[in-house]
């Protein structure tokens, strides 16, 4: 069967894909007249309205009493067929809004029932009209836009290209005949891929249309429906590319263990080692780590520790050890000369023997610093799960450090934590214990006895 396309008449404006601008002397029209008769047809049409206050058509056969798609001067949907002589109504079942895109099928099954659906995002579409006459549409030419009979031009937009009419489930019109190039722009049919597959048009030969979701395009032969045609993709020239024997042999030759590097060689005292693969570790080595000699050493194995404290230490102390010695300087209620221990703490001035105490308030109260220093805390249990916390503010930031906390495990236990402070800080104690305060003093730092009171 032969596929017509729209010529277009007069001057219409033409805004992305719809076409504006309607009157008796602007208009589209099909090349030819077609005969629907009582054979299963369906009209497809995409428009947009402006108003809806008065009588206007969008798409007619151009025979009286033929078929006629618009709107009624009363707002509602004006759908209408007839035999020439006399129309048919459509019981309506809603009604059109200003400003609004329509897609609409007018599906009629040449035996009892013609049914018309609306969307407006074209996917899902709404039964808007019903008739169950079926009568002999006269042949007709179809304008679209423009009125006969009193009625008005369409006072919206049409997307012409995107317009169909099929009889008997096979194309008979599609699209609009191109523009001829004026020398400004090219502009090819284009809309998401969900919409090209539900409207399924027929490209024009050497027609394309742009898939804008995609990326992808189709060029028309002129009578394949577009979800038939297949995508363009052009001559590839594949002779610079490796073939899949080719691309096997690369993969042979890399498996040849002879390309790969040698194990590490690992370093002596006197003789530098030379780069490689990493040594396999063996069952055991889980725990352990490289060693630049290119074994598996364990954590700390070479490190020499004093497991005692006391004046003759020359090595690294346990935690243990530390711990010990600090214990029996408070189980005898002597002084603590940390600075004994280390002279400095993470490269901050240790505690002095010069300190003073301070008096403990209530849970959450804060106190300022007289000095850099160290502020210690201790307190007695009564039941597990007690606290006591330390914490001191950042700077002028208004937010507390991270606390040092201690809880307690046991019904009576000491509870004992310190932080580091400079001058003018403010620091905060809170406390669940309730047992005997131990002591709460502030130790000055090495250098600063002198601002003791």
């Amino acid at each position: 069967m032969t596929v017509y396309t729209l010529d277009l008449v007069g001057n219409l404006t033409k805004t992305g894909d719809f076409y504006s601008g309607f009157s008796s002397d602007a208009y589209a029209k099909c090349k030819t007249a077609i005969t629907l008769g009582t054979n299963p047809f369906e009209i497809f049409l995409k428009f947009t309205t402006l108003n809806t206050d008065d009588e206007q058509i969008v798409l007619r056969l151009n025979t009286n009493n033929a078929l006629a798609v618009g709107i009624q001067a009363t707002g509602g949907w004006n759908f209408n067929y007839g035999d020439g002589t006399s129309w048919h109504g459509i019981t309506k079942l809603s009604t059109p809004s200003p400003n609004t895109t329509y897609y609409l099928k007018w599906v009629c099954n040449g035996s009892n029932s013609h049914t018309i659906s609306v969307s407006t995002d074209g996917e899902t579409y709404t039964v808007v009209g019903t008739a169950t006459d079926i009568i002999t549409i006269p042949e007709a030419t179809i304008n679209f836009g423009v009125a006969t009979s009193g009625a008005n031009p369409f006072k919206g937009s049409i997307a012409l290209e995107d317009c169909y009419i099929k009889i008997n489930n096979e194309l008979v019109v599609s699209g609009i005949t191109p523009y001829t190039y004026t020398g400004t722009h090219i502009q090819q049919r284009h809309d998401a891929s969900t919409k090209w597959a539900s409207v399924n048009p027929i490209l024009l030969a050497g027609e394309i249309g742009v898939e804008t979701d995609t990326n992808k395009i189709k060029i028309g032969d002129g009578a394949t429906a577009y979800n038939s045609l297949d995508y363009f993709v052009g001559d590839i020239d594949l002779s610079d590319y490796y073939d899949k024997t080719e691309i096997d042999n690369l993969l042979d030759d890399k498996a040849d263990t002879s390309d790969l590097p040698s194990i590490m060689t690992g370093a002596t005292s006197s003789t530098a080692g030379t780069s490689g693969l990493v040594p396999a570790p063996v069952a055991g080595d889980d725990t352990k780590f490289l060693s630049g000699d290119g074994t598996y050493k364990t954590v700390g194995s070479s490190i020499t520790v004093d497991q005692t404290y006391d004046a003759t230490s020359t090595n690294a102390q346990s935690g243990t050890a530390v711990a010990e010695a600090v214990e029996d300087k408070v189980d005898n209620n002597e002084l603590i000369d940390i600075s004994e221990l280390y002279p400095t703490l993470g490269g901050l001035s240790a505690p002095s023997n010069t300190y003073e105490d301070l008096t403990l308030n209530a849970s959450g109260s804060e106190y300022t610093a007289p000095a850099d220093g160290w502020v210690t805390f201790s307190k007695q249990s009564t039941a597990v799960g007690q606290y006591i916390i330390l914490t001191s503010i950042i700077g002028n930031t208004g937010q507390y450090k991270l606390p040092q906390v201690q809880y307690s495990t046991t019904n009576t236990q000491l509870l004992r934590t310190y932080i580091r402070v400079a001058k003018n800080d403010t620091f905060m104690t809170r406390y669940t214990a309730d047992g005997t305060t131990n002591a709460f003093r502030f130790f000055y730092s090495i250098g600063s006895e002198s601002e003791a009171n």
